[in-house]
């Protein structure tokens, strides 16, 4: 699931805003609810104070069997896992991700007890968003003989043939690939691009009752492919064809000015921009600059604090689809927010790297 966050009406894979809600796969903002009418269980603040995360954990956890009641430390020989991550690239990194598993196979090993007992190792290796460095990357896995790789965001993800030709499971991760969702060997918590733009996709349709919508996407095989998924489950709720405009443009694109045009010119109720976060900014202020009306609705990894450093004012309103819940503390959220402050605290609880941590308790 993913989720969404807004300005004005609530939210969606999870959508929300600077104002949130949930839907099926779900949708949050700054003011969240689920959209389904329901209620989220949340955990109030504590003033538990200790020197280990279990010694504080919320209950209503969803591993409370693997939660002791004081930290039990792991030891012996290692148990040696990998991660594939894009750290760097020319437009788009994610480094919070690795520095986010870091941080969870730290906490298993000291807290947890590791796996019966024996800590986890973990050997990341950067796909420097490249094919070359993606493959490169599956390769290493294979040479540092490691059980199982955790994933990050692969944009290429021509590691996948890799370990499933070596018959390396591939867990969690946010899939961005055709491979990651497609192998046998891939095990996603996420929905990744798909599910984001169907919860976005849900949110216009069922709770904006939206008559016409516009698609601004970039065009880049699997985020097309989800932008075109989007498109038919807005047909199939009721919106006539003709209502739908789908405007593509180059995924490193210099000028958004003029597609974000193309994409106002059919007076929009909604307007869904799917922009890799190198184009956030100029989309944001592109929708100024032409005074879109339309409800705007962009992926979550356009609220990265780096692209939202110059001030949340000029995205009032928008909605985003987010993984997570921006208000209250469901009893995960808490966990996952205290185990980044103990063993990453300067890794930003609001960004990609809020799936890894809990990840790498299931695996």
């Amino acid at each position: 699931a993913a989720g969404c966050s807004e300005k004005s009406p609530s939210s969606s894979d999870s959508a929300s805003s600077p104002n949130s809600t949930s839907s099926p796969d779900s949708t949050s903002s700054p003011d969240s609810t689920p959209g389904d009418g329901s209620t989220a269980t949340t955990v109030a603040p504590t003033e538990c104070v200790a020197e280990s995360v279990v010694e504080c954990a919320p209950e209503g956890t969803t591993f409370p069997d693997l939660l002791p009641p004081e930290p039990i430390v792991a030891d012996g020989t290692p148990i040696r896992i990998g991660m594939i991550n894009t750290d760097t690239g020319p437009t788009n990194a994610f480094p919070e991700l690795t520095a986010a598993t870091r941080a969870g196979v730290e906490w298993i090993n000291s807290e947890l007890g590791g796996v019966d007992g024996l800590p986890l190792e973990v050997f990341p290796c950067d796909a420097k968003m490249s094919a070359t460095g993606s493959r490169a990357c599956g390769q290493q896995m294979v040479e540092d003989e490691v059980v199982a790789v955790l994933g990050g965001i692969d944009i290429f993800d021509d590691s996948v043939q890799v370990l499933e030709d070596n018959q390396i499971p591939l867990v969690g991760g946010v899939p961005v690939g055709f491979a990651t969702v497609n192998s046998p060997i891939s095990f996603t918590f996420s929905g990744g691009a798909w599910g984001g733009d169907l919860a976005l996709a849900y949110h216009i349709t069922e709770i904006l009752h939206a008559e016409r919508v516009s698609i601004l996407y970039s065009d880049f095989g699997p985020i097309t492919d989800a932008a075109f998924w989007a498109k038919e489950a807005i047909l199939r709720s009721g919106v006539a064809e003709g209502d739908v405009n789908m405007v593509p443009m180059p995924i490193i694109a210099e000028d958004i000015l003029t597609p974000m045009t193309a994409a106002n010119e059919s007076n929009p109720d909604a307007m869904i921009v799917l922009v890799t976060g190198a184009g956030c900014s100029g989309a944001f202020q592109a929708a100024i600059d032409i005074e879109v009306e339309a409800q705007l609705y962009f992926s979550g990894g356009c609220l990265d604090p780096s692209i939202t450093a110059d001030g949340l004012d000029r995205i009032e309103g928008y909605i985003f689809n987010i993984e997570n819940v921006l208000e209250g503390s469901p009893p995960d959220v808490a966990l996952y927010t205290s185990v980044l402050e103990m063993y990453a605290p300067n890794v930003e609880a609001a960004s990609a790297g809020e799936l890894n941590p809990l990840e790498t308790v299931p695996l």
